[in-house]
C-alpha cells in the first residue's frame, strides 16, 4: 500500500482488541516511523496552507488530468512554432514568486504570452471554493494570469458542478473548455483553441434577459485585464451594467 498524498509505503495498524470492550477493533493505515514528511502524518510540520497545496496537487493527478495538461502544453508549442505569442512553456513545475520563497504553487501548465505570465489550471473534479480563491489570489498577487480549463460544461445550471459555478462567477461568467471539438480545431489550426461559454445579457423593453452563448477562441481573442489578472472573451459584467442603466433611464 502507498499513501495517496506522498506516495510512500504505508502499513496497516490496529490496537489489540479487548474481549471486554464494547467497541470493535478498528484498523487504519499508518506511515512507517522513519518515513519522510507527509501532510497527513500526525507529526507533520507543514502549515495549513502547505498541506492544502500538497493535497490539491496530489488529488488532481488522474490519467485524464495528466493527458490534458500534456495536450495543452503541446498545443501551446504549436502556437510558439508559428510565433503567435507563446514562449517558455513549462508543464507541472513548482512556481515561486521569489527563488527562495516558501510560498509556492504547481500550475498544470505555465507559459509566457506576449510578455504576460499565464498559468492554466485544469479542473476535472469538485474543488472547495477556498482552494479556488486562494489560487487566484496567489497568482494575481504575483502578476500572473490564471485560466481555468474544463473538459466538459453544461449550460443547464443544475448540471454544473459547484467548482464550475465558483469559477465562472469569479471569471466574468466566462468558462473555457477543451473538449473534442476544440482539440480537433486546435490541431487543425496549429494553436490552442478553447471552447468558450459565456453569459450574454439583453433587454426587451424593461425586461433584462440572459442566455448562454459559445464560441471557439484562441488566446489572441482574450482580453487580459491587469487589475484583476483575469482573461475574458466576453465582458459579461460590463454588458449587464450597461443594460441596467438603459432600463433605469
Amino acid at each position: 500500500f502507498i499513501c495517496y498524498y506522498c506516495k510512500q509505503k504505508v502499513k496497516i495498524n490496529g490496537g489489540i482488541h479487548r474481549k471486554d470492550s464494547n467497541y470493535p477493533q478498528i484498523f487504519h493505515f499508518a506511515h512507517f516511523k522513519d518515513s519522510n514528511e507527509c501532510p497527513i502524518k500526525t507529526s507533520s510540520k507543514f502549515t495549513k496552507e502547505e498541506i492544502e497545496c500538497i493535497k490539491y496537487n496530489g488529488a488532481k493527478e488522474s490519467l485524464l488530468h495528466i493527458q490534458t495538461k500534456e495536450l495543452i502544453g503541446y498545443l501551446l508549442s504549436l502556437n510558439e512554432k508559428q510565433n503567435k505569442g507563446v514562449s517558455e512553456i513549462i508543464i507541472d513545475k513548482v512556481y515561486k514568486a521569489e527563488p527562495i520563497s516558501k510560498i509556492w504553487r504547481k500550475p498544470d501548465v505555465r507559459c509566457n504570452y506576449k510578455g504576460k505570465t499565464v498559468v492554466f489550471e485544469i479542473q476535472l473534479s469538485t474543488t472547495f471554493l477556498s482552494v479556488i480563491a486562494e489560487r487566484e489570489y496567489f497568482y494575481s498577487n504575483h502578476g500572473t494570469y490564471i485560466i481555468w480549463v474544463f473538459k466538459h460544461f453544461h449550460v443547464q445550471s443544475d448540471l454544473q458542478r459547484f467548482a464550475q459555478k465558483d469559477i465562472l462567477y469569479g471569471n466574468n461568467c466566462n468558462v473555457y473548455v477543451l473538449d473534442e471539438i476544440a482539440i480537433n480545431l486546435s490541431k487543425e489550426k496549429k494553436d490552442l483553441i478553447l471552447h468558450c461559454y459565456y453569459l450574454k445579457y439583453e433587454h426587451d423593453g424593461l425586461e433584462m434577459t440572459f442566455n448562454w452563448q459559445d464560441d471557439f477562441i484562441s488566446l489572441n481573442e482574450l482580453v487580459f485585464t491587469q487589475e484583476t489578472y483575469k482573461a475574458c472573451y466576453h465582458n459579461t459584467i460590463d454588458e449587464k451594467k450597461e443594460i441596467e442603466k438603459i432600463i433605469q433611464n
